[in-house]
C-alpha cells in the first residue's frame, strides 16, 4: 500500500539496456498532492552510511528525463523513477529526492511502492517490483542553479545516498 511519508513532502533512467515495457508510475496513480522542495542544511544534508547505484529518474512532467533536467523557479515537477538497495535485494521503506550543489541542498520525499515490474525484470530481483516512486515538488524554495540529483533512501540497514547521474538545472522565473 502506497504511503506519504510525514513531514515536508516532495526528487531519480531506467536499466535502459534492459527495460522493455516501461509501466511507470503515471500509469499507475492519481493525482499526488504537490509539495515544496525544502531547504536542508549542508553539513548534515542526509548523512548517508553507504553510496549505491540501484536508482533512476526516468520521466520528468511525463516526458523521458535525459541527462540534463530543466525547471524553472516557481513551477511544480512531477519526477518519476525507481529505487532499490541492491545489497539487500529489498525496496526502501522511505525515499527522497535530494537537489545538492556545493553551496546548497532541497529536498522531497517520495510517494514510494509504485508498481515497476520492468526493474524486476531487467534485475531478476523480485522485490523489485515495487521499487517506483513519483514526487510532485514545487520549486519556490530553490534557488536557481545546477544540482546533483539523489535519491536518498532508508532501508532497514541504513541510510543510501544513489547519484542518479543526472544534473537538474533550476532556471528564474
Amino acid at each position: 500500500m502506497r504511503t506519504i511519508l510525514a513531514g515536508t513532502f516532495a526528487l531519480a533512467a531506467c536499466i535502459t539496456a534492459a527495460c522493455g515495457d516501461v509501466r511507470t508510475p503515471t500509469q499507475q496513480s492519481g493525482q499526488e498532492p504537490a509539495v515544496a522542495f525544502a531547504s536542508v542544511d549542508q553539513k548534515t544534508a542526509f548523512a548517508s552510511r553507504r553510496r549505491s547505484g540501484d536508482c533512476s529518474i526516468d520521466l520528468v512532467d511525463g516526458k523521458p528525463a535525459g541527462d540534463r533536467i530543466v525547471l524553472r523557479a516557481g513551477s511544480t515537477a512531477r519526477i518519476e523513477g525507481w529505487a532499490a538497495d541492491g545489497e539487500t535485494n529489498s525496496v526502501p521503506a522511505q525515499a527522497a529526492i535530494l537537489l545538492r550543489s556545493t553551496e546548497r541542498s532541497y529536498y522531497a520525499y517520495a510517494l514510494r511502492g509504485l508498481h515497476r515490474d520492468d526493474v524486476a525484470k531487467a534485475s531478476g530481483i523480485a522485490a523489485f517490483a515495487t521499487s517506483g516512486y513519483v514526487v510532485s515538488a514545487g520549486t519556490d524554495a530553490v534557488r536557481p542553479g545546477d544540482y546533483s540529483a539523489r535519491l536518498i533512501q532508508q532501508t532497514r540497514s541504513g541510510r543510501i545516498e544513489c547519484d542518479t547521474g543526472k544534473t537538474i538545472e533550476v532556471t528564474a522565473r
